[in-house]
């Protein structure tokens, strides 16, 4: 659990400054450096046992878009053209493929995650990576 925590938390480290150049009804804009993420809140889930012991079976984060989200996930102003939203899905097969391989291939899992929001896919659309030893 304590790796998971760690995974989860790391996104909340990464820091971007955005200079974003006008395009089309979307007027050009600037952030300061700031973080992605802000990691809002950790629960801890337990489960008590027969003998009355507590033991951690699972963690839920609860997480918020920093400033970039109001230019770029901002469903009412898209309407209008002056923001983008923009959005994907994570497959839970995809999720389940990546935990099973990232101890032993970390460079594939981390390429599929690229591979997913490098791209923009629909519901007909499949991107197939192969595990090839």
């Amino acid at each position: 659990m304590n790796l998971i925590k760690s995974l989860a938390t790391q996104p909340c480290w990464i820091t971007a400054q955005i200079d974003w150049p006008k395009q089309g009804k979307v007027e050009a804009f600037s952030l300061p450096e700031s973080p992605l993420w802000n990691l809002l809140e950790v629960v801890h889930h337990f489960q008590e046992d027969e003998e009355g012991c507590k033991h951690l079976v699972g963690l839920t984060f609860r997480v918020q878009a920093e400033m970039w989200s109001k230019h770029f996930l901002n469903t009412k102003e898209c309407h209008s053209g002056s923001t983008f939203y923009q959005y994907s899905h994570l497959p839970k097969s995809l999720l389940g493929a990546i935990m099973s391989i990232w101890q032993q291939h970390e460079g594939a899992a981390r390429m599929m995650l690229w591979l997913l929001f490098k791209t923009r896919m629909g519901d007909q659309q499949r991107i197939m990576v192969r595990n090839e030893k």
